[in-house]
């Protein structure tokens, strides 16, 4: 490697100053064919055993698992720090860079190591900062270290589950680069052997639900370990508009975590329908529904590591009102009470408040008085609401009536209310 490298450097000059800054910095890149993974395997992988796709570095070639020594590669001595030697890892100069690939044949690598500080040989002179980027993002930074007095070696323990390139930089202190030889030292990449290709599927192609209630899909997990953030993401053409107060609200998915062991696993996921949809087409067949693909994604910290699709298919609530007259009926100048009844199916799993709405032009002399008795509650099945009725009217007449479900208004028709007349009958008083 370090003849590979010194090859790419530029020429030797004569008695090198080691205070002296290059006014050509030495440059490397790799050629496109000379690797496509490197050789990270299961295990502790030293770093300076692979090779850089780029490099860069203030003062001669960057030296591997040696000091910078001065212009020409390999002039370097054994990497030194505060007194302690080591047997691996790279000499440079500010300022510097080295880019690596982590990608591996048959191992996926989780954490780096490395030690850093300025090399014994420029005697307690130099300032630099280390720095590590991790898929072009800055992971670590070390701050100024200096030649001289405490701290003079220090560590990088680095999570890099799920990264794809790692990238070693050095910069100047803020006083120049004179006399800025950096190490690297024991640089050490840990790796697991490649398990099968993190991936979801669904059982099945589309599921069912109502509105206002829950469903269940279930969803296969492979190759993904540890915990899981799930999100269930709706389809750019999702309606967004209508006659919902607010526009659409979709699906949603109320799994929203799962901890993976990587080997395949069958996981319930629990969905709801809230409402509103909102908005339907009145044209195409599609009224009272909205069947849409929605794709789940599976993150780990932050980053998305699998997706499937699946179809939704959101269906309507079937609303069947209706009016008991407990106490009789209702006589004109005379308070009565009425009982709103409302069949729903599929039967609701909670209950949902009822409103009220009347027509009464033509049928009563104002004024009419409407006044709800307490709240919707439960009777076999139905819910049901008592109001209370005072209306002037002299004769017999109808009144046409609107029911409708609480928040549901807005789903179905212009605002999920049905209508119904020649129900509530008002008598006149004899």
């Amino acid at each position: 490697m370090t003849l590979l490298l010194g090859a790419c450097g530029t020429s030797a000059q004569t008695a090198p100053d080691p205070d002296a800054v290059a006014d050509q910095p030495w440059v490397y890149t790799a050629p496109d064919t000379a690797f496509s993974a490197q050789s990270l395997t299961p295990g502790a992988n030293s770093l300076s055993r692979e090779r850089m796709l780029q490099a860069s570095n203030g003062w001669g070639p960057i030296e591997i698992d040696r000091s910078n020594g001065e212009q020409r590669a390999g002039d370097g001595r054994t990497l030194t720090i505060a007194g302690q030697t080591f047997s691996r890892g790279f000499g440079v100069h500010a300022n510097s860079s080295a880019t690596f690939s982590l990608a591996g044949p048959g191992a996926t690598c989780s954490r780096f190591r490395v030690g850093m500080g300025i090399d014994d040989e420029v005697k307690g002179r130099g300032s630099v900062t280390f720095q590590i980027y991790l898929d072009g993002t800055l992971a670590y930074s070390s701050g100024v270290m200096r030649g001289q007095g405490a701290g003079r070696l220090r560590w990088a323990d680095l999570n890099i589950t799920g990264k794809q390139q790692l990238k070693l930089v050095v910069t100047d202190g803020g006083d120049g680069r004179s006399s800025d030889h950096a190490d690297w030292v024991m640089p050490q990449v840990f790796c697991q052997a490649a398990g099968p290709r993190p991936r979801v599927t669904f059982g099945q192609s589309s599921v069912e639900i109502f509105h206002k209630h829950h469903a269940t899909v279930n969803a296969t997990f492979t190759g993904i370990s540890g915990a899981v953030t799930l999100r269930l993401v709706p389809p750019q053409d999702f309606p967004t508009g209508g006659y919902a107060p607010g526009g659409s609200r979709p699906v949603v998915l109320e799994t929203t975590t799962v901890t993976l062991g990587g080997a395949a696993r069958t996981v319930p996921l629990n969905l709801a329908a809230p409402g509103l949809p909102g908005y339907f087409n009145e044209t195409d067949g599609t009224e009272g529904r909205l069947s849409y693909p929605y794709t789940l994604v599976a993150s780990q910290d932050g980053r998305d590591v699998a997706s499937a699709t699946i179809i939704i298919d959101e269906k309507m609530l079937r609303l069947e009102p209706s009016v008991e007259y407990p106490e009789g009926p209702l006589r004109s100048g005379v308070p009565g009470t009425f009982v709103v009844t409302m069949k729903v199916t599929p039967a609701l799993e909670t209950v949902e408040e009822l409103g009220l709405g009347l027509d009464s032009s033509g049928a009563c002399q104002e004024p009419v008085q409407v006044t709800p008795v307490g709240s919707t509650y439960l009777e076999n099945g139905l819910l049901k609401r008592r109001y209370q009725m005072t209306c002037s009217a002299e004769y017999t007449t109808s009144l046409n009536t609107h029911v409708g479900l609480g928040d549901i208004s807005g789903y179905r028709e212009w605002w999920y209310w049905t209508t119904f007349g020649s129900d509530i009958t008002v008598t006149a008083t004899p």
